[in-house]
């Protein structure tokens, strides 16, 4: 507060109440702030593991290579450039002349996931199973919508359909280790990411899967090693660096921790869990300031689990 010349002339017994209560509106803003601190900053462990990753990894060697429509190879090619708008209009174009065409659902459904429809996801895989119930493709996905949906038990039945069909799925043993996950049930998730690396060892996903588990059941150190080793085969997997900066943290590491919590924030500037992190690994390092900081936009943007 500044204070004019006329003020300044005023009594000295009232300048002393004005400066008071000056104080006392101070000592109120930093009660607040210390409150919402301590609030965000508590917990069983301030380490926060974050909500479970995405079963993901839902790109899978391209269905109907034998299809010779224009805007169905047009639509394929926007696929692999992730124009997943444009996937949309091609594949719909495809269905509108043909449609009996299941690969053509299963790109357009693909690419509503990555728009975030999980809704018209699920119809476009049901239309295609409906056309070819024995599509592998379609059961592996038509799970991945039905888990992004929360129905976790159909995506199950889902996935184990899909390697009955084609045990050679990488990307179904990766979800049903993301399940297992939530469920918490880290032996049998650690089998199925075991499985998708024995089918395909350079799978990042896999050695990302790996880690998370040793990060929920408190292996840091094993859980750097297999992030470490994820980000080298797919550097551009940020999850993995949310994975390991939380790892870094928890064994007092951290400098390093906020280093790969920044790579992520940076990729993921709404994820709440990584500013709890980065807040808590400041804090470690006594930079109070930042860490509150960190702590109200986590606040902002939602809880963090």
């Amino acid at each position: 507060m500044i204070f004019d010349d006329e003020k300044q002339k005023k009594s000295s017994d009232k300048t002393w109440a004005t400066m008071i209560d000056i104080g006392l509106v101070f000592m109120a803003l930093a009660l607040v702030g210390l409150i919402l601190y301590i609030f965000l900053a508590s917990s069983n462990s301030p380490l926060h593991q974050g909500p479970h990753f995405a079963p993901g990894d839902p790109t899978a060697t391209p269905p109907g290579s034998e299809i010779t429509d224009p805007n169905f190879l047009a639509g394929q090619a926007a696929y692999e450039a992730q124009r997943y708008e444009e996937v949309i209009d091609r594949m719909g174009r495809v269905i509108e002349v043909n449609s009996n065409l299941a690969p053509a659902y299963w790109y357009r459904g693909m690419a509503y996931w990555y728009l975030g429809n999980n809704e018209a996801m699920l119809a476009d895989m049901q239309h295609a199973l409906r056309l070819d119930p024995e599509y592998a493709l379609g059961y592996a996905d038509r799970g991945l919508a039905y888990s992004s949906l929360g129905d976790k038990q159909r995506a199950m039945q889902d996935w184990q359909k899909a390697l009955s069909l084609d045990p050679s799925l990488a990307k179904v043993h990766h979800n049903i280790g993301v399940t297992y996950i939530d469920w918490g049930d880290y032996d049998e998730a650690m089998k199925e990411f075991d499985q998708e690396l024995l089918i395909d060892p350079n799978r990042g996903s896999g050695w990302r899967g790996r880690a998370e588990v040793f990060l929920k059941i408190g292996q840091y150190q094993d859980c750097i090693e297999k992030a470490t080793y994820a980000i080298q085969i797919a550097p551009d997997m940020w999850r993995n660096y949310f994975t390991r900066g939380t790892c870094y943290a928890h064994l007092g590491e951290a400098e390093t921790g906020i280093a790969d919590l920044n790579v992520y924030i940076e990729h993921n500037p709404n994820d709440a869990c990584a500013f709890t992190n980065r807040g808590t690994a400041y804090r470690m390092l006594g930079n109070e300031r930042q860490a509150l900081s960190d702590y109200r936009r986590a606040a902002e943007i939602e809880a963090c689990d």
